[in-house]
């Protein structure tokens, strides 16, 4: 029986073999390449059959075998892999051959593969050559599957001879601990996303438009197959037909890119050692000219818009850097990177002239260049322990023509700035609490979720502001002001990142349908044109031009396109549910691959982290898709206080910590489970990350609904974060508006999971970072020498060098293993995985 259910979950491939019980299954065909002739020339250099086995003629990591794919070996000959038994008649000289084929399961096992062979051999799974080195007669290798498909690779070495027949009889057979699960082979690429198409795929990080519109500048990152560190470059392309017309891989670093107005010149900045220089390259002569070198200590430039000048900032030296103390003076202080203020330098390219413009006591940290290149605003930062959320922005408006300084504005809550076409009006991104609470809908009494980002319009003339988006339930990400009737607005709408329009004048609001449910990155041009990447459950990120005039997208680049091609996605489909006060709290869930409603699955929880919705991104660092093709229901749901459902919604965060937002959660599973018969109640996990993190001790401590939870860099006490975090202190500013532990204790040690750890009754893994910054590391710690002290099922693993984020390639490949092996112990009784990477 479980064989057959077995059977049905490969609707993907054609032809397979199952290798059911204990019993050794012979592996009868297999998709070869070649016999491929040694070259004379070669056999001088490759005389023995260890020579040959060990040199690299083909780069294993980049072979996709399938029958009928040619691979090109010299420039008069090009070979076909085809499915064929591995019987070969000797030549009169050496000759390789590659033996391929797939292997599936759909747990974590391991399985024994036997070979006798007439000749010699290496074994190599998903590229990587296992233990045993080069074989001949009978060979054993013991093979560890993670559940998905797996690359099976034997390099075959003929040696010359008269009437012989090479032969090969391979065998694979389960270890005895796994001796009921079966194991496919099959000849097919076609598989469920797996680990490497989320950690190997071509990124796309930031965009530039030129000015005409008709270039774009992309930067790009990946980690290649059997490399640990990625490879960064940038190359543009034409927006006519996506052709690249440059490209920066073999030529240095391109950093801090800038198009010059002319479309066809671009600026950036390059570091050797500790000076810095900043280049314009001219892509019609493919020239480079330095526009300034020798620069210490450099940190950010801005080119005006009519390229007439530039904007410089240095920092100051690190004098006393070697001090063997730290004089903490003011709470940005305390963490390990306070910021500087920056000394600013007006610089004139075409003669060279220099003029100082701020020192670095001035704490300006911004400037932004006006469109008609005759202003600039100058951002400051500083302390203010007097009002919430204790510090204070402050923007000056400097005039080119007459040199003079006047403060333009101060408001805590404004962080972003975006000048008007015309450069007679700002557009100001910031908390609802902007301008004395302009920006706020929510009755007296009422402190909205200052990460609630509003749009407000400010007058340069009148130094008076009205707010655009008070009625806007949608929480901005980004702006651009392109025309005196177009704003667009880059926002967070509820679990979507989308893209809207709006008059300025009368604040009318018209979402532009993009390619994707999840907008990543954009960049827009004058020319009525703007470019993006968008991704989706189910659809890695791609490249889109967007016609601002028709609203029409069309694909641009699809950089993952050869990567995911074979790649067999899950569906997703809405999901909401209504609260005991008729509440309506939405999510989605998402299927694994192979999913039949008559059987049971487990099911991971997901929920928000700080107070941002679980967005329908591809990928990312809690891959929703990895998790169902691991054979998960994983259901994301977004309770109250999460920014994106307008501010009735988000206002729910401030200084709740938990409390409406854990019970919502509990709510949520409850109804799953009722409308879902096909997940198991007993086989429920729950995953969050930071204020998630928090929720997930939360919840451990207030239910046993869940059969495990994972807490990555999760807050344990209130009080400790508040005052140890470098940003505790001001995330709490807003999340804890006018709380602190003195006066709510109720709030600090109520709310704490530390304070309600006797309670828990759940295995709890918690992760960690060890630099982590942002939540301390320590937060992991205390909760850990909690449960252990009483007798409760806890682990605890961090990761050396990381910070909030586990990013270092070695690190995330651990973390991500270390996650779904503690969901498969404790979700499906599978505990072997868990024990091989932590033996007890």
């Amino acid at each position: 029986m479980k064989a057959k259910f077995y059977l049905s979950l490969l609707f993907f491939s054609c032809a397979f073999l199952l290798v059911p019980q204990a019993a050794a299954v012979e592996i009868s065909q297999w998709l070869t390449l070649g016999p491929l002739d040694i070259l004379p020339s070669e056999a001088v250099l490759l005389p023995n059959e260890t020579a040959v086995l060990d040199y690299d003629f083909l780069p294993l990591l980049r072979l996709s075998p399938e029958a009928g794919i040619k691979v090109q070996w010299s420039r008069e000959r090009s070979l076909s892999w085809q499915t064929a038994a591995a019987s070969f008649p000797a030549a009169e000289h050496w000759q390789v051959v590659y033996l391929a084929a797939y292997l599936e399961s759909f747990r974590w096992l391991k399985v024994d593969l036997l070979l006798n062979a007439t000749f010699p051999l290496k074994v190599y799974l998903d590229g990587a050559e296992l233990k045993g080195g080069q074989g001949k007669g009978e060979v054993s290798r013991e093979l560890v599957l993670d559940n998905g498909k797996h690359l099976l690779l034997l390099k075959v070495a003929l040696p010359p001879g008269e009437k012989i027949i090479h032969q090969l009889k391979a065998q694979i057979k389960n270890q005895s601990a796994f001796k009921a699960e079966p194991v496919f082979v099959s000849f097919q690429r076609r598989h469920r996303v797996n680990m490497e198409n989320i950690l190997n795929m071509i990124n796309i990080g930031e965009l530039w438009l030129s000015p005409d519109g008709r270039r774009v500048a992309v930067s790009l990152s990946q980690r290649r197959r059997g490399e640990i560190d990625s490879r960064r470059w940038l190359e543009i392309l034409e927006t006519e037909n996506g052709n690249r017309i440059f490209t920066s891989e073999g030529q240095g670093s391109f950093d801090d890119f800038q198009w010059l107005k002319n479309s066809r010149s671009f600026a950036f900045t390059r570091k050797e050692k500790d000076v810095t220089g900043l280049y314009t390259y001219h892509l019609d002569s493919q020239t480079v000219k330095t526009e300034l070198s020798g620069l210490k200590n450099f940190d950010a430039w801005w080119w005006a818009p009519d390229n007439s000048f530039l904007v410089y900032a240095t920092t100051p030296d690190e004098t006393g850097k070697d001090k063997v103390y730290k004089h903490v003076k003011r709470l940005d202080d305390r963490g390990q990177y306070p910021p500087a203020g920056y000394s600013l330098v007006l610089f004139f390219p075409e003669s060279g002239a220099r003029h100082p413009l701020a020192s670095s006591t001035d704490n300006f940290n911004r400037v932004l260049i006006s469109p008609d290149s005759r202003s600039l605003l100058l951002e400051a930062r500083n302390e203010d322990l007097k009002n919430r959320p204790y510090y204070q922005n402050t923007v000056y408006l400097f005039s080119l023509a007459n040199g003079r300084r006047e403060k333009l504005l101060a408001d805590p809550w404004i962080e972003n700035i975006v000048w008007s076409p015309d450069s007679q009006k700002l557009l100001l991104l910031g908390g609802p609490s902007a301008f004395s609470g302009l920006g706020s809908i929510l009755p007296p009494g009422v402190i909205p979720n200052d990460f609630d980002t509003q749009a407000y319009v400010f007058d340069l003339k009148t130094r008076q502001a009205r707010a655009l988006t008070r009625q806007f339930a949608p929480s901005i990400s980004s702006a651009f002001w392109h025309s005196a009737a177009a704003v667009y607005l880059k926002v967070i709408d509820r679990d979507y990142s989308r893209l809207y329009r709006c008059s300025p004048q009368d604040k009318k609001f018209d979402r532009l349908e993009t390619a994707a449910d999840a907008v990543e990155s954009i960049s827009f041009a004058e020319a009525k044109k703007a470019v993006y990447v968008a991704s989706g459950l189910a659809s890695p990120p791609r490249l889109f031009l967007l016609n601002l005039d028709s609203g029409k997208s069309r694909l641009l680049r699809d950089y993952n396109r050869n990567e995911f091609e074979q790649v067999v996605f899950a569906k997703t489909e809405d999901w909401n549910f209504k609260t005991k006060e008729g509440k309506t709290i939405s999510g989605f869930i998402n299927y694994p691959p192979d999913f039949n409603a008559k059987q049971k699955y487990p099911c991971i929880v997901n929920y928000y982290g700080g107070t941002y919705p679980i967005t329908r991104n591809f990928g990312g660092r809690y891959p929703i898709d990895w998790y169902t093709a691991n054979g998960y229901i994983v259901y994301s749901l977004q309770p109250s206080g999460t920014v994106g459902f307008g501010q009735e919604i988000s206002a729910v965060h401030v200084n709740d910590w938990g409390e409406i937002t854990s019970a919502e959660i509990m709510r949520g599973v409850e109804e799953l489970l009722r409308s879902h018969p096909f997940i198991d109640s007993r086989s429920i996990g729950a995953i969050g990350a930071s204020y998630g993190g928090f929720m997930t001790q939360v919840l451990a401590g207030k239910t046993d609904m869940f059969a495990a939870l994972i807490s990555h860099a999760g807050i344990s006490a209130l009080s400790s974060y508040w005052g140890v975090g470098d940003y505790g202190f001001f995330y709490s500013a807003v999340a804890s508006a006018a709380s602190f532990p003195w006066n709510r204790k109720d709030i600090y040690v109520g709310h704490s999971p530390l304070f309600m750890a006797e309670r828990i009754t759940k295995p709890l893994l918690l992760l960690h970072g060890e630099n982590d910054n942002n939540v301390p590391p320590g937060e992991s710690y205390q909760m850990f020498a909690a449960l252990k002290l009483l007798g409760k099922e806890v682990a605890l693993v961090t990761f050396p060098d990381q910070q909030h984020w586990i990013m270092a390639y070695p690190q995330r490949v651990q973390w991500m293993k270390t996650i779904m092996a503690w969901f498969d112990r404790w979700l499906k009784g599978q505990g072997e995985c868990w024990k091989e990477l932590y033996p007890e």
